[in-house]
C-alpha cells in the first residue's frame, strides 16, 4: 500500500534549490540523474516508511545515494 507522503515547505525550497543548482552546472546529466534519485527515493518512502530510522522528533531520514540531499 503506497502512502501520502508529506514534504515541507523548507524541504520543497531546497528541493527546488538543488534542482536549480544541478541546472546551472555544464551537464545537464546530472539534473536528470538527481530528479530521477528523487522520485525513486519518494516513491520507496511511500511504499515502505516505517524501513528509515526515526532520527529525531519522529522524522525519519532517507538520503540519496550519488547526492548529499
Amino acid at each position: 500500500m503506497k502512502h501520502r507522503l508529506l514534504i515541507s515547505e523548507e524541504a520543497y525550497e531546497d528541493i527546488v534549490q538543488a534542482i536549480l543548482y544541478y541546472r546551472g552546472l555544464s551537464s545537464n546529466d546530472l539534473e536528470n540523474r538527481f530528479k530521477q534519485q528523487l522520485k525513486g527515493g519518494i516513491d520507496y518512502i511511500s511504499l515502505h516508511p516505517q524501513h528509515f530510522a526515526i532520527k529525531y522528533r519522529q522524522i525519519r531520514i532517507y538520503n540519496l545515494r550519488s547526492f548529499p540531499y
